[in-house]
């Protein structure tokens, strides 16, 4: 081995051992602060509705946040604020369009806005040591005609807040235009995974948060029969097909986006609690866990966004009743069953 290949070898060694001691130190410091209020909920994993916290899955969580956030150049407490997972517990890390502009410019980096509007957002970017601005538009007709995961939700952000979206749309492309190399961490930042609310469990995305490939009519045909001839998963030999609960509407009453007057549509906060207690529940595939959700509101539910706030809210309920008789039925087993009279 010559002298220049082991000093390699020596400084690779060097490097996973420095990077081992700080990822002890990213989960001490992780589990002194897992329980805060300065922990995000995206980040923190519960088994069901406002259920106790998994503190391991969520130290887990919240350490490999503080190590990216550090290859990004973040502190700690920076980290937390900067990084969430979309959708939460179960999806993937980004960055918030601000705290990629805070990173642009802390490298030295300059990015500012020419015009700003709900159908038009214009930003320059200018790298450091270069004297080539870099300009970036997008436009509500480029989004629509992308077809953007949630851009026709009314409840959406591209609804309430369409200059917001678009300021998020040109910080990312201009980011990775004039900065590649200070967001290798974490590329998508977090309104391209949210969108219109979430896509959870939409189309895949591509690096630019848009759909990679259109949905054709046979491809969501074969996903409607996957849906519908998923078996129900059993644990602990109970079968897992679950009564659906009565509705809560009255007769006749619509209950999805296309009723006379749209009815609030499910929020992030719900979203987070339906994930995490279906992957308590052990529906953690996605085609097995709509079908369940299906069959609890009574109709096909072809993506947790096209949930109404009643129906995730009748979900939910249903997920905490399945909880409790699971628990009782541990609890009895435990005991040795029932009494023979």
């Amino acid at each position: 081995m010559t002298a220049p290949t082991m000093e390699r070898d020596l400084t690779a060694t060097s490097d996973l051992m420095l990077w081992a001691a700080e990822a002890e130190a990213a989960a001490g410091i992780a589990r002194s602060v897992a329980a805060t209020s300065f922990v995000p909920e995206s980040l923190k994993v519960r088994q069901r509705k406002d259920g106790p916290l998994d503190l391991d899955a969520t130290v887990a969580q919240v350490a490999a946040a503080l190590l990216t956030g550090q290859e990004l150049g973040l502190g700690p407490m920076a980290s937390l604020r900067a990084i969430v997972i979309i959708p939460p517990v179960t999806g993937s890390p980004a960055l918030l369009a601000v705290a990629l502009r805070a990173l642009l410019q802390q490298h030295g980096h300059e990015v500012w806005l020419v015009e700003q509007s709900d159908s038009r957002v214009i930003m320059d970017g200018l790298r450091a040591g270069s004297d080539h601005v870099q300009r970036v538009v997008w436009t509500i007709d480029r989004a629509r005609a992308l077809k953007i995961a949630g851009f026709d939700s009314p409840m959406g952000n591209w609804v309430r807040q369409p200059a917001n979206m678009l300021t998020a749309r040109c910080t990312a492309e201009l980011a990775r235009l004039i900065a590649a190399d200070v967001i290798m961490g974490l590329p998508v930042i977090a309104e391209e995974l949210l969108d219109g609310t979430s896509d959870d469990d939409g189309p895949p995305l591509a690096a630019d948060g848009e759909s990679a490939t259109a949905p054709t009519a046979a491809g969501q045909a074969r996903r409607r029969a996957t849906r519908r001839a998923a078996p129900a998963r059993r644990r602990g030999g109970a079968a897992l097909a679950l009564a659906a609960p009565a509705p809560t509407g009255p007769a006749g009453e619509a209950q999805g986006p296309s009723g006379p007057a749209a009815p609030p549509m499910i929020d992030a906060r719900q979203r987070a609690r339906l994930w995490a207690g279906l992957k308590g529940l052990g529906l953690t595939e996605r085609d097995e866990a709509l079908a369940q959700v299906s069959a609890w509101v009574g109709r096909e539910v072809p993506s947790s966004n096209a949930l109404t706030a009643t129906e995730a809210s009748t979900a939910l309920e249903a997920i905490d009743a399945e909880g409790e008789r699971r628990a009782a039925q541990a609890a009895q087993d435990e005991a040795g069953g029932p009494d023979d009279d």
